[in-house]
């Protein structure tokens, strides 16, 4: 439908917006570098090594197994529109994300308790981990009959994303704006491929 095309150009619009906003002193890098400069006073021993587990799970190695995982899944149960919006949404968002960190070339934040090699924006654990369990979400809300299985597994996939997200803030490994940036990128390319997949 047009609302979900609608999504995609507006996740789009304010993706850009961010983008080109930190590349300039202003009030969301200063935001950005506030919140960061706070989140040591939440670390703890036992929070941090929740918050590794976590991000261990949104890695991209991770989530391209759960990827291949869910896309036989899909195969074996004929659900091939789910099977063309899980790969085509993984593939290009993957594609657009190494881009725009060899473009931009953000660093990463200087408080941190993990070390990354590549650039900052947009957090690729965000990217690919927003895909992949807002997929397996439109999956169970529309195919899963029990209600407290649906709801159970809705409320999870919504947890994964926010955790995975917040711990890659708490690590010290991206900015807020890369995590938000990260959920928005991967929005504005699944609301297209829904949008173009259910024209045919």
């Amino acid at each position: 439908s047009r609302i979900n095309l609608i999504f995609s150009i507006s996740s789009l619009i304010i993706f850009l917006l961010l983008a080109a906003s930190i590349s300039s002193n202003n009030w969301i890098t200063n935001l950005d570098k506030k919140i960061n400069s706070k989140i040591p006073m939440l670390w703890s021993p036992i929070l941090t090594n929740l918050m590794l587990y976590i991000t261990d799970i949104g890695s991209e190695l991770s989530i391209l197994m759960l990827s291949i995982v869910s896309s036989v899944f899909f195969i074996y149960k004929r659900e091939i529109k789910h099977f063309y919006l899980l790969t085509l949404s993984v593939f290009t968002a993957l594609t657009s994300e190494l881009i725009i960190k060899s473009l931009l070339q953000r660093p990463r934040p200087i408080n941190s308790i993990v070390y990354e090699t590549t650039f900052s924006f947009p957090s690729g654990h965000t990217v690919m981990t927003s895909i992949l369990f807002l997929i397996l979400f439109l999956y169970v809300k529309n195919k899963i009959k029990s209600k407290f299985l649906k709801y159970s597994l809705i409320s999870t996939s919504i947890l994964a994303i926010i955790l995975i997200g917040f711990s890659r803030i708490y690590l010290g490994a991206h900015w807020p704006t890369d995590v938000i940036s990260g959920f928005l990128l991967s929005f504005f390319w699944l609301m297209l491929f829904i949008f173009l997949l259910n024209k045919k």
